[in-house]
């Protein structure tokens, strides 16, 4: 640890930090629920390690021939510097880490120097111990040391208490699904929710329509992320879900009668007015997609995450000797913990591997990696019976009854998907 005067201070993680996100700021919001402005001891790069945020709040862009724009010739000087400096974005939370350790040692350090002048004027033991104990308490708080897993009888209770209030509202309280049989069975969305079907069976369509009933009908602030598609034809089959009309209609801006261009009419204006945030196609590593969770609960309080699909997640150089089932494993623990942390649930999309293709799915049908149903809360899956008829199979509630599979209505010409 360097220190400056004594004092706790890494000047080193407080530089490369600011310059690791001008170069990466994708991981800007990543950060910002780690670190705060004022965790900065050198008050320069806390200026602009602010200046960041707010650009990034505000939704501009962090270029360097605009950042300067009001600083001081000083100033200007520094970012010149820092902007020269900055090579890449992945090393935002390595620093951060830094920057955050070394703001709590600086804050128990000068708890202790006040210690050192109070110590005088205090009268008693008591006295003493009440001013340390409500000091550290501050501490604590503000930077969150100790285990998120770890709740007091206290805590304890006040779960209990919320658990015993349902008493006075009884039904589902999670986020639902617009299916009534499904969200009666799992009694609302975990935090890791899977879907799964074999290529061609309706993954996708079945969470388009989930975010549909969420985002668009429900009004409940959700993030659909988007690896396969370009965003028109994602929307366009959101269109066709939402309106009814055949999304062959749809792509060659071909109606049948008036009626119908209204109904999909109306359909973007639903969606343009709803709280369902759609990504294009663009490649995304797992921390690309970490960070555009954190980014969007930031900026617009998601509650609700899709991963359309698990499988077209860029590997990373790391990550390229490593097995699907380890990797897999890895990447819906990140976002496990993610949305744990920020309060948010997830539906992951997943293949099915051949033996999938025959039958209703299970554990074992799972493609590459039977760990995302071992991470996943709830597991269902697409299949067609014998006869052709579209099913939906819960075969994992962790905690909750394993139902029949739940008949569904399925028009591959709309995208519509709805229990029958």
């Amino acid at each position: 640890m360097k220190e400056l005067d004594g004092v706790p201070y890494h000047r080193e993680a407080e530089r490369e930090l600011v310059c690791s996100l001008m170069a990466g700021p994708d991981y800007i919001f990543r950060v910002a629920a780690e670190v705060d402005p004022s965790y900065f001891f050198n008050e320069d790069f806390r200026a602009v390690y602010t200046k960041l945020l707010q650009k990034a709040q505000a939704g501009e862009k962090i270029e360097e021939v605009t950042f300067s724009d009001g600083e001081s010739e000083d100033r200007k000087i520094l970012l010149m510097r820092l902007f020269d400096n900055a090579i890449t974005g992945t090393t935002a939370p390595h620093w951060a880490k830094k920057v955050r350790e070394h703001a709590y040692a600086r804050s128990i350090y000068e708890l202790g120097n006040t210690f050192l002048e109070k110590a005088s004027q205090l009268e008693s033991f008591e006295e003493a111990d009440t001013f340390l104990r409500s000091r550290t308490e501050t501490i604590l708080d503000k930077f969150n040391v100790g285990s998120d897993d770890t709740y007091s009888p206290g805590d304890i209770k006040g779960i209990c208490d919320q658990i015993q209030d349902k008493r006075n509202n009884p039904g589902i309280h999670g986020i639902k699904t617009g299916f009534r049989i499904f969200d009666n069975v799992v009694k609302g969305l975990k935090i890791v929710n899977l879907i799964t079907a074999p290529s061609g069976f309706g993954k996708t369509a079945l969470g388009l329509q989930w975010a549909w009933n969420i985002g668009v009908k429900q009004r409940i602030p959700c993030l659909y992320i988007n690896f396969e598609m370009g965003e028109d034809e994602l929307l366009e089959r959101m269109l066709a879900s939402g309106s009814g009309v055949l999304l062959d209609n749809i792509q060659l801006g071909e109606y049948e009668d008036e009626n119908e261009y209204n109904h999909v009419s109306n359909a973007s204006a639903a969606l343009a007015d709803s709280k369902l945030h759609v990504t294009g196609c663009e490649e995304k590593t797992i921390d690309n997609t970490i960070n555009l969770i954190h980014q969007y609960h930031a900026q617009h309080g998601i509650k609700c995450v899709f991963i359309d699909y698990i499988g077209e997640v860029s590997k990373k150089d790391d990550e390229h000797q490593l097995n699907t089932y380890a990797l897999y494993g890895n990447w819906v623990q990140r976002i496990k913990g993610a949305c744990s942390r920020l309060d948010i649930k997830s539906v992951i999309l997943a293949q099915l591997n051949r033996d999938g293709y025959d039958g209703p799915p299970s554990m074992q049908t799972v493609a590459d990696s039977m760990q995302l149903v071992h991470k996943a809360h709830v597991a269902c899956g697409l299949y067609e019976n014998k006869s052709g008829a579209t099913h939906l199979k819960i075969f994992k509630n962790r905690g909750g009854a394993i139902v029949q599979p739940i008949p569904m209505n399925f028009n591959r010409t709309t995208q519509r998907i709805a229990e029958r």
